[in-house]
């Protein structure tokens, strides 16, 4: 497919001038710690957010990290800041020590970071991530006949102003493919500190469905580019996979993983059921119902239906209902991989996806791909 790049005046998605800020005090933080977090609204108008749903915690590699779904049924009281006030909410730090990002995605959006334990050497300013974490269980999912209104964004959390340089860019891929199928040129665009600024991710000319995206940039201070690898999938495909430990596989630390599915009919017996697949062959297929899924039945995907040997932990199960009002929406966690243990295999990616299916088969679910580098 011709590759097609995307001038920066379509691509910017335009923010208000001004936008609140989100302030954490010093760090660094115990695991499981309550940290009082103030959110002040200089955006001159009346700014509204739910009470207890303030903000999402992503790794600063971009992949959220809590919570994994977020019902809109206990997210209905709103707080109301006027315009030159500051509210305070509580937020508990991440039981793992590292380097965390706090993001508040109500009015245009802010961003803080969070150490606990101690700061994690290799974090950057700038991070990576969906604006759809707003409602985690749709996080990854894009409209590709409204581009606009599924951006992807980037927040710095440093003090410093990032303007991204030429050569700095968001790439879409087929799953598991190596030529970029679309392009948007990040050359230009100013990220102020603690704000979020996002681009409308070039979609329309695509066929909607599964795709990998890679942002790259340089990173003024550390002197090196930064690569961020995510994915997407098209909205109403109703399953979206959490990688809250991150994509980097040791041997001999496991990463946990979670699902998070929404849009399912009321099960009348059962709740839906989901597999974990991890895989290797480039490629995507459609399942009973259309919906596509971003793998093929490669000979890893067969033997990871049956748990790779015992390297996937929780890799089958029912998901647990988190509210039917309206609609099944639920959950599984306490999913892990862990790596093989064998020499040689540094450097090796393997593709991941969460599929679901409903109790009488026909109505299915496939998240967006994630690529997980063994180590």
């Amino acid at each position: 497919m011709r590759r097609l790049a995307f001038a920066l005046a379509t691509s910017l998605f335009a923010l208000p001038a001004a936008a609140q800020s989100l302030t954490v005090p010093p760090g660094p933080f115990q695991p499981g710690s309550t940290v009082t977090v103030a959110v002040f609204n200089d955006t001159g108008g009346i700014l509204g957010y739910p009470f207890g749903c303030e903000t999402r915690i992503l790794r600063h590699t971009g992949e959220i990290v809590q919570p994994f779904t977020l019902p809109g049924l206990f997210c209905d009281a709103l707080v109301a800041v006027e315009a030159g006030d500051t509210a305070l909410f509580q937020v508990t730090a991440p039981q793992d020590p590292g380097s965390y990002v706090l993001f508040f995605p109500y009015g245009a959006g802010a961003v803080a970071r969070l150490d606990v334990t101690a700061a994690d050497p290799a974090a950057v300013d700038l991070v990576s991530f969906p604006w759809g974490a707003k409602s985690p269980q749709t996080a990854h999912a894009v409209d590709f006949t409204v581009p606009v209104s599924t951006p992807w964004s980037f927040g710095n959390t440093g003090v410093a102003p990032h303007t991204f340089q030429p050569g700095d860019r968001v790439d879409l891929f087929s799953p598991g493919g190596t030529e970029p199928v679309a392009s948007v040129d990040l050359s230009g665009i100013l990220v102020p500190p603690g704000e979020v600024v996002s681009v409308i991710l070039p979609t329309l000319p695509l066929a909607a469905g599964p795709y990998d995206l890679e942002t790259t940039w340089f990173d003024r201070a550390s002197g090196s580019m930064v690569v961020s690898r995510s994915g997407i999938q098209a909205q109403g495909s109703r399953a979206n996979l959490h990688m809250p430990d991150g994509k980097g596989l040791a041997d001999g630390a496991p990463l946990d993983i979670a699902v998070s599915v929404t849009g399912f009919p009321l099960p009348a017996s059962a709740n839906p059921t989901y597999f974990l697949l991890v895989g290797l062959a480039p490629g995507s297929v459609p399942l009973p119902d259309g919906t596509i899924a971003p793998l093929v039945q490669d000979s890893l995907v067969t033997q990871s239906l049956s748990g790779l040997g015992g390297l996937l932990v929780g890799h089958v199960g029912s998901l647990e209902t988190i509210v039917l009002l309206g609609g099944f929406t639920g959950e599984a966690t306490g999913m892990q991989i862990q790596h093989p243990g064998l020499v040689g295999l540094a450097g090796v990616q393997v593709r991941m996806a969460a599929v679901a299916v409903d109790e009488t088969g026909t109505v299915w679910g496939a998240s967006q791909p994630e690529t997980i580098e063994l180590q």
